[in-house]
């Protein structure tokens, strides 16, 4: 497996990425399984992990309206109070974005040999009607709340894994050796890759090598999602991360869709824009694994900072690097997908703006089914 890598190579060795050669391969013949939807896909910013009151003290709330008013460039926001999961009723402004109901909720995610035992989950698109009736308790089995969310109509998303809810000496550290097993690890929909909070100066990069282990490698591919945690008053980060969506039309139902196809990235910029494609056809229009054979990837990136380093990963593997020009960067090169493989075989595009600080990552794309 070689990338095929264009760039900046002085750039790339300062910040210790060094290029990885072109291959010179010749285009290859390929198919991957479809999406049937004819309907175009366009990109959403999602704004989720939001807060209306700090920790439900009620003197440091601020209204929906308010919340909708900051994050008014963005398409659409999620409002995830802790446990008490009251949908916004006041309109958002004229032109701000669609707003939606969420949950945060503590929840008890893990095995009894968790040493952390508790951990949040964030509950997504479930009606007002409905969560009425989704009554989530912290003694339940984990499957039992997934299945109660499911059946709501929701998502569930491993919210901040570097922090659990029951903070000890070290539990941040632990929280991420933590090894997740594969049945607990297919019960969610999502992982939220970035948190603006940052507790405990946790680094979104340790939280990908914790999701490499815990989920990929397991062949397990839930979205990647990033969330603000803001609670009441302010922001909780002048510079906020943004989940982007990939959806057929701007509106709750698509983008829970969206969210368990994985037809997600999250990056720093509100303008990033990422397509990736398998033998010329968008991988946002799939699902499933790929075709044994050869095939050819590409991906294409804009709206990033200026010589950000763009990389290929395969299955813990780097397998091209590029640098960004101009905020744009591309790179192509062909793989060998096994008709016969244990191990769970998969790629995402991530994109670094200095050694440990990552900038945009792309949901995984599955090449076999693990």
């Amino acid at each position: 497996m070689s990338g095929i890598a264009t760039g900046d190579t002085a750039h790339a060795q300062a910040v210790q990425l060094p290029l990885i050669p072109a291959s010179g391969k010749q285009e290859p013949a390929g198919d991957t399984a479809a999406v049937t939807s004819q309907e175009p896909l366009e990109r959403l910013s999602l704004t989720r992990h939001l807060h209306t009151c700090n920790h439900n003290v009620p003197s440091q709330c601020v209204s929906v309206a308010d919340v909708a008013a900051r994050y008014r460039r963005v398409d659409a926001i999620i409002i995830e109070n802790h446990n008490d999961y009251q949908p916004p009723v006041v309109a958002a402004p004229p032109d701000g974005p669609l707003v939606l109901p969420g949950k945060e909720s503590a929840t008890p995610i893990h095995s009894r040999q968790h040493p952390l035992a508790l951990q949040h989950a964030g509950i997504l698109g479930v009606d007002a009607v409905q969560q009425r009736t989704l009554k989530i308790t912290m003694t339940e089995p984990t499957a039992v709340t997934l299945q109660k969310v499911h059946r709501a109509g929701g998502d569930l998303v491993y919210n901040h894994p570097e922090y659990p809810y029951i903070q000890t000496a070290g539990s941040s550290a632990r929280a991420l050796a933590y090894t997740v097993p594969t049945d607990e690890a297919k019960l969610f929909d999502a992982v939220e890759l970035f948190n603006d909070a940052g507790f405990k100066g946790g680094n979104p990069a340790n939280v990908l090598r914790w999701v490499e282990q815990n989920f990929y490698n397991q062949g397990v591919f839930p979205a990647i999602v990033a969330g603000q945690d803001d609670h009441g008053p302010a922001p909780i980060s002048a510079h906020p991360t943004y989940t982007l969506a990939m959806v057929h039309h701007r509106r709750e139902a698509d983008i829970m869709e969206a969210i368990r196809a994985r037809h997600t990235f999250v990056s720093k910029s509100l303008d990033a824009q990422l397509a990736m494609s398998m033998d010329g056809k968008s991988t946002w229009e799939r699902n499933g694994p790929v075709v044994p054979g050869q095939h050819r990837f590409s991906t294409s990136l804009s709206g990033l900072p200026e010589g950000a380093v763009i990389e290929i990963v395969r299955s813990g593997e780097v397998i091209g690097r590029t640098v960004a020009k101009d905020g744009h960067g591309e790179l192509s090169l062909s793989l060998d997908v096994p008709a016969a493989n244990k191990r769970a075989d998969y790629l995402y595009v991530r994109v670094w703006t200095s050694p440990g600080q990552l900038h945009t990552v792309g949901s995984a794309v599955p090449l076999n089914a693990g």
